[in-house]
């Protein structure tokens, strides 16, 4: 599981992915686990969200300390 959180977290960062493509259905396990941690989010801005999944600040600090090191 960690393989697929790290490959969400990376093609979220890397300009997203439509939350109905295929890569969202062949990792919905790991983008729920991703978007339960807040480390992504297809929020843009207030109380407004779109259908791409993208990396959260919190996300890129999570990813940087557990993959990175």
């Amino acid at each position: 599981m960690n393989d697929q959180v790290t490959s969400v977290l990376q093609r979220a960062w890397r300009g997203g992915f439509k939350t109905k493509s295929n890569f969202a259905r062949e990792c919905a396990d790991a983008i729920a686990i991703c978007a339960s941690l807040g480390l992504i989010s297809t929020k843009i801005q207030g109380t407004k969200f779109g259908t791409t999944w993208f990396i959260t600040k919190t996300g890129m600090e999570y990813y940087d300390e557990c993959y990175q090191s």
